[in-house]
């Protein structure tokens, strides 16, 4: 039985802050089939309110005087930008600050994440990655469950009906993302369940395991049908599968010239070098650039923040620009600076290989959007956060040697 010390409720903390966002992903997955409401962001603010009395109160006083200031120049620059978008433009402040409230969602979540490793014991790190495991594992039995029998509440795409619930609207597209909402929240939250499992399971096994490892994972990300998914899969297969970076170089190199040769003799380049194959690459996101936003910008708001009222004005799920276009340049600058500092805080002690899966995943995110601008995403990625400074804690696994 755990005893209620400081480490045990952070580790309680973010126990039951997963079982919350789980539980608010299946309410509003089922209430989205039925044409209803999605009601799970209260419970997900219960959690990031938790997360700010946790920091004001228990972490405040480690904070980095660098770091405090920073976020109180980032909170003025905001307060400037609010004021600046009240003149400029007639939009619905509420609905900007609700968005706001979206974005400083994932910092909450992340800094808090990092600054938990420092109060829980490492060897709850199992404990932390077997309840996303299986949770993880789970939803996956699902999602196989709904491919075999058709079942369209745990489909990726086309289980719902549009906003104004036209019966003829359908999304064809193929796949089975169990009780997940959106397919890019399904992306990140697969990848982090396959990440996790490798290091719990995997990491320094056999090939033939390794092997079987990554197979799963290339057919499951098939499964759920998003091709960020499948990228990240990829991407984590080569960092890991071929760890000596000579070798990577070489594969690189020797994939890279035959694909030119590929390319010359089907005729390929003059296609690739088109807007039109890019952009359907991206799912359209190159053409949400130009038409998602207000169509008139003032010097002050491209500084301080334009603070959209409306997503589908400026949402082009390009994680970095989305950043840019709703904080503008400035503040979007010392919003990075501080999402910068807290994953730096964390791999000053921890080896390149360990902050892998971070990387990608944030680097996929500038392609498929959705990871800070989603508190659920960026839930899951600061959970990964925990588990990963955990596991090094509980063994020096991965640190850095001196």
């Amino acid at each position: 039985m755990l005893k209620l010390s400081k480490a045990n409720t952070y580790f309680l903390f973010w126990i039951s802050a997963l079982l919350i966002f789980l539980s608010a992903e299946i309410l509003d997955k089922i209430n989205r089939a039925n044409g209803d409401l999605r009601t799970g962001v209260a419970l997900k603010l219960i959690v990031v309110l938790l997360a700010c009395v946790y920091i004001i109160f228990t972490s405040i006083k480690r904070v980095n005087k660098k770091l405090f200031f920073s976020i109180v120049f980032f909170l003025m620059l905001i307060f400037f930008g609010f004021i600046f978008t009240a003149i400029n433009y007639n939009f619905n402040l509420n609905d900007s600050f609700y968005i706001l409230l979206r974005y400083l969602s994932a910092l909450v979540l992340i800094g808090f994440s990092v600054a938990s490793i420092g109060y829980i014991d490492g060897i709850y790190y199992k404990k932390i990655g077997y309840f996303f495991f299986f949770a993880f594992l789970i939803n996956a039995l699902l999602a196989v469950y709904g491919y075999i029998f058709d079942i369209s509440l745990f489909k990726t795409y086309g289980y719902f009906l549009n906003d104004v619930n036209e019966s003829s609207y359908y999304d064809s597209r193929f796949g089975f993302n169990g009780l997940i909402v959106e397919q890019n929240i399904s992306s990140y939250y697969n990848f982090i369940g396959f990440a996790t499992a490798f290091f719990l399971f995997f990491k320094n096994r056999v090939t033939f395991s390794l092997l079987l490892f990554f197979l799963i994972m290339f057919c499951y990300s098939i499964l759920t049908g998003t091709k960020t998914l499948l990228l990240l899969c990829l991407m984590f297969y080569f960092f890991y599968f071929f760890k000596n970076g000579i070798f990577r170089v070489f594969v690189v190199v020797a994939a890279f010239i035959v694909f030119i040769f590929y390319a010359y003799f089907k005729n390929l380049f003059y296609i690739l070098g088109s807007f039109e194959f890019w952009d359907g690459l991206l799912s359209h996101r190159l053409s949400l650039l130009s038409t998602r936003d207000i169509g008139e910008y003032y010097l002050l708001n491209l500084l301080f923040g334009t603070y959209y009222d409306d997503p589908m004005n400026f949402l082009s799920e390009m994680e970095f620009i989305d950043i840019f276009k709703f904080f503008g340049l400035l503040t979007g600058l010392f919003y990075i600076y501080i999402l910068a500092y807290f994953l730096k805080d964390m791999k000053k002690n921890i080896s390149f290989e360990f902050m892998i899966p971070i990387y990608i995943i944030i680097f996929a995110s500038a392609f498929s959007g959705h990871l800070l601008y989603d508190p659920t995403s960026s839930f899951f990625l600061s959970y990964f956060i925990l588990f990963i400074g955990l596991f090094i804690k509980s063994g020096n696994f991965g640190v850095k040697k001196k």
